[in-house]
């Protein structure tokens, strides 16, 4: 009769941790619009006016590598430079401040919360931007929010603002999961 007890006591136990547990992502409001879930969605992007006459710069090299990782990642939405007159754009600024790194601007609809298009930066006045790694590590973190993936404070991922990026440039499994639960 004990063993019997314990086993009930450990599975409820079990149940309430798994419960507990939270998702180490946060969603943003807007995603992009699929035709089905589980269909990939090809959207092109183009670079700015301050990359489109030097892709060979840290910062393209740092977007060409973060699209590759993110394209690898998961299979929903695949991203692909182009020439086009696509409005998403890739690009730089100038901000001469150590502790920003990029920012990405995400249009959506207010009402069916579908993103319209984005434009995601990486800041050339960062003296760590060409350290090895960052470029790629802030350019991952800035397109992790045209996927609607929200900043993170803690845990290993690339939407974490925290991390080392010289050591975390790539999307994480926390980051994988934020795409696949916002995009089934």
């Amino acid at each position: 009769m004990k063993l019997k007890k314990v086993s009930v006591l450990s599975i409820v136990l079990i149940l309430i941790m798994m419960g507990a547990t939270a998702n180490a992502y946060t969603l943003k409001e807007y995603k992009w619009k699929k035709s089905s879930p589980d269909s990939t969605l090809h959207v092109y992007l183009k670079w700015g006016d301050r990359l489109d006459d030097v892709p060979e710069s840290v910062i393209a090299q740092g977007f060409s590598n973060a699209i590759s990782d993110w394209n690898s990642s998961q299979s929903h939405i695949k991203y692909y430079t182009t020439t086009s007159s696509s409005k998403n754009i890739l690009n730089s600024y100038t901000l001469m401040n150590d502790n920003e790194y990029g920012y990405c601007t995400v249009y959506y609809d207010s009402i069916t919360k579908y993103i319209s298009y984005f434009e995601a930066y990486v800041n050339a006045g960062n003296r760590n931007i060409s350290k090895s790694n960052v470029a790629r590590s802030a350019a991952a973190h800035e397109l992790g929010h045209s996927y609607g993936l929200g900043d993170l404070t803690t845990g290993v991922a690339i939407m974490n603002g925290n991390r080392d990026r010289t050591r975390i440039y790539t999307p994480q499994t926390d980051d994988i999961n934020g795409v696949n639960a916002h995009y089934r």
